[in-house]
C-alpha cells in the first residue's frame, strides 16, 4: 500500500488507515511496526499514547494535529503509537476524563481524513488492553486490521535465542538451543533476550565461554528466582524432602499422559518455595488439555501434600 499506493487506488481499493497489533508486553509489537516501515522502505514516527495526554486542557488534540501534519509532510509512512489505549479508551468509562475524550475524537477525526486527503499514510497501535479501547476506534475504515502478536513458538524461540547469541561467544551447540528452547515454554522474545544477557552474566563471573551451565542456572534464576540462604532445621528439611519426592514420584509416573519430560527437583529454597519440582511442559499444554492431563496434573500436585504429612 504505501510503495504504490497509485496502483491501489486506480482499482478503486480503499487503502487501509491502520493496523492494530495486540500481544502481552514483550512480544515484540513495537519491533514488528518498525519491520513494517523497513521493508516497506518508509518514513517511520514513533510516539507513546502517554505523549498526547498533558496538564493542560486542549494540548492531547492539538498534539494529534500535529502528528498527523508532519506525518503528511513525510508520507509515505507509518505513524506508531505505542500503548494507544492511553488515549483510545472507552469514552463511556467512569474515570474517562474530557481531555482523553477530546483526544480520541481528534484522532477518529484524522483517521477519516485520510481517504479525503489520500496521504499514503498507515497508522500502526500496540496495546495488551483491547477490551478498553473505543468501538469507534477499531471500527472498518480505522484500525479495523487486528494483528494478535502471540508468544513464541517453540521453533520461533530457537530462531530468537540464535539471533541474541550471535555476538557472543559460546560453546552451545543446536541440540543445546532447542533444550534451552524447549524449557522456556511461554516465554516472551524479551524474556528471552534477558535470559541471554543473564546466562552472559554468569559466563562472565566464570571468566570462561557461554555455555549450557550458564543457560541452566538463568533458566533457574528467571523461572523460580534466586537461591534463599534459610536456616532449616534437619526435621524441616526432611520434610521438604518427602514433599518434593511425592511431587516427582506422581510427576514420573504420569509422564505418558501429561506429555511432560521430568527436569528437576530440588530442596534448596528458592523464590518464595522451600524446595521445587519441574517438569518441561509441552507446547500443547499452552493451548490445550484433556481432562486425564488436567487430572494428572491435580494427582501431580497432591502427591507432594501427601507424602509430606
Amino acid at each position: 500500500y504505501l510503495q504504490d499506493p497509485q496502483k491501489y487506488q486506480e482499482l478503486g481499493i480503499r487503502i487501509p488507515s491502520g493496523v492494530l497489533l495486540i500481544g502481552e508486553p514483550g512480544n515484540g509489537k513495537t519491533l514488528l511496526a518498525r519491520a513494517m516501515a523497513g521493508e516497506a522502505g518508509v518514513s517511520f514516527i514513533s510516539v507513546s499514547g502517554a505523549d498526547f495526554i498533558g496538564t493542560f486542557m486542549g494540548r492531547g488534540p492539538a498534539r494529534i494535529k500535529n502528528l498527523f501534519a508532519f506525518a503528511g509532510q513525510n508520507s509515505p509512512c507509518i505513524i506508531f503509537i505505542d500503548e494507544i489505549d492511553s488515549i483510545g479508551k472507552k469514552r463511556d468509562l467512569p474515570f474517562a476524563s474530557s481531555e482523553e475524550t477530546n483526544t480520541l475524537n481528534e484522532l477518529l477525526t484524522q483517521l477519516d481524513g485520510f481517504a479525503k486527503k489520500k496521504y499514503p499514510i498507515v497508522l500502526v497501535g500496540a496495546t495488551n488492553r483491547l477490551e478498553v479501547l473505543d468501538d469507534a476506534l477499531t471500527r472498518p475504515g480505522r484500525l479495523d486490521r487486528i494483528v494478535r502478536v502471540s508468544h513464541p513458538s517453540l521453533h520461533e524461540r530457537e530462531q530468537i535465542l540464535e539471533l541474541y547469541l550471535k555476538n557472543k561467544n559460546h560453546l552451545l551447540t543446536q541440540e543445546d538451543i532447542s533444550r534451552v528452547a524447549r524449557l522456556v515454554v511461554g516465554f516472551s522474545g524479551a524474556q528471552l533476550e534477558n535470559l541471554v544477557n543473564q546466562a552472559a552474566l554468569f559466563a562472565s563471573k566464570r571468566k570462561a565461554l557461554l555455555s549450557q551451565s550458564d543457560f541452566d542456572k538463568a533458566t533457574d534464576l528467571l523461572i523460580f528466582g534466586g537461591e534463599r540462604n534459610i536456616a532449616l532445621t534437619h526435621q524441616m528439611l526432611e520434610r521438604v524432602a518427602y514433599h518434593e519426592a511425592g511431587h516427582t514420584l506422581v510427576a514420573l509416573y504420569n509422564e505418558p499422559i501429561l506429555g511432560s519430560t521430568f527436569h528437576k527437583v530440588t530442596i534448596i529454597p528458592r523464590g518464595g518455595a522451600l524446595g521445587i519440582t519441574y517438569s518441561l511442559p509441552s507446547e500443547e499444554s499452552l493451548y490445550l488439555n484433556t481432562k486425564e492431563q488436567l487430572l494428572a496434573y491435580i494427582r501431580m500436585l497432591l502427591g507432594g501434600i501427601v507424602t509430606g504429612k
